[in-house]
C-alpha cells in the first residue's frame, strides 16, 4: 500500500460535529482539513 503507516485526511469545506466541536479540529491538520466547523444540538448534555 502508498499510504501505509501514514495518516490520510480529506479537506472538507463544511464538518458537522454534534454537540460540541472536537478538539482535534483546532490543532494540527485539522485546522486546514475541517473547513467551516459547525456545531448542531441533537439533544444531549455538554458535559
Amino acid at each position: 500500500m502508498e499510504n501505509a503507516g501514514r495518516s490520510v485526511a480529506v479537506k472538507a469545506t463544511k464538518t458537522v460535529a454534534f454537540v460540541a466541536a472536537k478538539q482535534g479540529f483546532y490543532k494540527r491538520q485539522g485546522q486546514k482539513t475541517a473547513g467551516k466547523i459547525v456545531v448542531r444540538d441533537i439533544g444531549i448534555a455538554n458535559p
